[in-house]
């Protein structure tokens, strides 16, 4: 009730009226002001719509639909004011009542309960206005609204982080903040933030309620312990870093409902960049009690934020659930990476094709992307370095509907190499003998097989799609992928072309799975219906998070990162996943498709 108080309390420090129209817009102008002053601002109305509707492109016409927008509101014609404000501020950028108009759109949402997009609307217009009246009646709004105590913890700290210029305000959001994460148990976070008023405000009534507020801290510690979650809550991965923090959040909140709340969460945007990461965490190692860390989410970040932490901070772990690249988790012993790192799936399969298949010889199809180069290289290198031989390395553009060109290079160069084995059989002295005719015979119509065909695509549609081009453009041999073949789509369009294919995967989930389904339901329960994302990001986190706390909880916050590692398996959403000394998952399997559906390989087939 107290936010609805406020924003009417707002509107009414603004002036406006109504009544009927007359001929000329003076005196409109003259009878909406006069109703204005007398409080009719419905009488108001229709003078000056009157005036915005004959003179919308004159400085008059601005003026009265500034005017006749705040009529609207405090005549309780919301949605009329808003069509009005919209159609202002999209067609009047330079106007000098734009920043009057703003404050008024700003005032509504504070009284539709949108405090906090309010207040920033509040916090521009008091950065750009020239106008000393309309930048005064935004600091007071902004103050009132501070006051209230309307805004939690991580709005406030995103207001600080503006780096507004005006003291008064600081002040007050700095108080403020202290307040909130007083409140929450966050001791070492409210001292810097009541410390950094009085620096300021010292001997000011602000500064008084700071030193009250410190005093009261004199005999408490740190206050609770709290996990850290990093991801990208804006940006260009916002989507991926909503799912991270819905499998972390059901995670948390699981804990705590079995052991109390023994933890803090808290939540920080990186944007998927590696210093925005860097300078976040930094912040919070000083402000908080921070016992843990899950993310961030993407590579570059989490090699940054791993680097630094393993130097600065190495009793505190750090769990990345989804970053695939190599070398993360041996940044330091407190440094984990959950997801498999991509360079070592490649490796896995193409051992498995060595060891289990017996194949010797192989194509690479690769889509032309960073993944595929990845995939594409690990692969060869891991082939060579086991006696093998990559005949024929070939990229393609994702997403085309015709591959016969691409294709036709790989058996061209099988066919050369074909043709040069027959011939030096037969004891010819020029062994790159071809007729003409014989090898146009040999293009057109003979099947060319390698033992195996790595194709690592990340997506099972793309896969099922290269697949049936492989057989289409009669090229033979086992077929051979990574973890982005597993899904359905792989098996429903695939169909016949992808049986016996084996491709490596990071965990060993089946949608079917006891684990996987009490995940599903819990995490369906929790966000109203939603599925987890195939990508398996909130699986990921929740797990991430699960090991955290309970290792935490179990060790009692003695070496946690020790602790981890001692234990070495956890089960999780996707089956169990295995840390090695160097902090890196190593639980990697191989799949195949048998009879049409998906059947754990990892023991060599009977029959190679």
């Amino acid at each position: 009730m107290k936010k609805y108080l406020i924003a009417f309390a707002l509107l009414g420090q603004l002036t406006l009226s109504t009544a009927q129209t007359p001929a000329s817009p003076s005196e409109s102008w003259a009878i909406a002001t006069k109703m204005i002053q007398n409080g009719k601002y419905a009488e108001a109305v229709a003078p000056l719509e009157s005036i915005t509707q004959r003179m919308w492109d004159s400085p008059l016409g601005d003026k009265a639909c500034a005017l006749l927008i705040e009529a609207q509101l405090l005549s309780k014609a919301p949605k009329k004011a808003a069509w009005n404000a919209k159609r202002f501020l999209d067609s009047k950028p330079a106007s000098v009542y734009r920043d009057r108009v703003e404050s008024v759109v700003a005032f509504q949402k504070i009284q539709d309960g949108n405090v906090f997009s309010g207040v920033e609307d509040l916090f521009r217009v008091f950065a750009y206005s020239k106008n000393p009246a309309a930048k005064a009646r935004a600091k007071d709004a902004i103050l009132q609204v501070l006051a209230s105590s309307l805004l939690g913890s991580g709005e406030l700290q995103s207001l600080v982080e503006r780096n507004l210029r005006d003291k008064d305000i600081l002040a007050y959001l700095n108080l403020q903040l202290g307040r909130e994460h007083q409140t929450e148990g966050r001791w070492k976070a409210a001292r810097l933030d009541y410390s950094r008023v009085i620096h300021d405000n010292e001997g000011t009534p602000v500064g008084d309620a700071a030193q009250q507020g410190l005093s009261a801290l004199e005999d408490l510690g740190n206050g609770m312990p709290s996990i850290l979650v990093v991801a990208p809550l804006s940006g260009d991965y916002s989507d991926f870093g909503l799912e991270m923090v819905q499998g972390a959040l059901l995670a948390y909140e699981e804990f705590t409902a079995k052991n109390g709340k023994k933890l803090l969460l808290r939540i920080v945007d990186d944007r998927a960049d590696p210093v925005r990461a860097i300078r976040r965490v930094q912040n919070a190692m000083e402000n908080d009690a921070i016992v843990g860390i899950v993310g961030p989410m993407m590579s570059p970040a989490a090699t940054a934020v791993g680097a630094w932490l393993a130097t600065t901070y190495p009793q505190i772990p750090m769990i990345t659930p989804t970053a695939t690249d190599e070398g993360i988790a041996s940044l330091g012993t407190n440094v984990f990476q959950l997801n498999v790192p991509t360079a070592s799936l490649a490796r896995s399969v193409a051992d498995y094709a060595l060891r289990c298949l017996d194949a010797h010889e192989f194509a690479i199809f690769s889509p032309l992307n960073d993944y595929g180069r990845i995939m594409s290289d690990e692969f060869s290198r891991q082939v060579e370095l086991n006696g093998g031989r990559v005949l024929s390395m070939q990229y393609y553009q994702e997403g085309n509907v015709d591959y016969q060109t691409e294709f036709n290079r790989v058996r061209a160069r099988k066919l050369s190499l074909d043709n040069r084995r027959r011939n030096i059989a037969k004891g010819v002295e020029a062994a790159e003998t071809y007729s003409p005719k014989g090898r146009r015979e040999y293009m057109e119509d003979s099947l060319l097989s390698f033992d195996a065909i790595f194709i690592p695509t990340a997506d099972p549609k793309d896969a099922a799609t290269i697949a049936s081009h492989t057989a289409f453009n009669k090229i033979g041999g086992t077929l051979l992928g990574s973890s982005g073949w597993y899904g359905k789509p792989l098996i429903v369009e695939g169909k016949r072309q992808v049986e016996n294919s084996y491709f490596s995967v990071p965990f060993t989930e089946v949608l079917e799975d006891s684990s996987y389904q009490k995940f599903l339901k819990s995490f369906q329960s929790r966000w109203d219906g939603h599925q987890p994302g195939n990508n398996k990001v909130s699986g990921l986190s929740y797990d991430a998070m699960r090991v955290l706390m309970n290792t935490w909880i179990k060790s009692q916050g003695n070496n946690v990162p020790q602790a981890i590692l001692a234990q070495k398996t956890f089960p999780g959403v996707y089956g169990t996943f295995e840390f090695a000394p160097n902090g890196a998952n190593v639980a990697q399997h191989i799949m195949s498709v048998r009879k049409g559906k998906f059947t754990l390989s990892d023991q060599c087939p009977t029959e190679k």
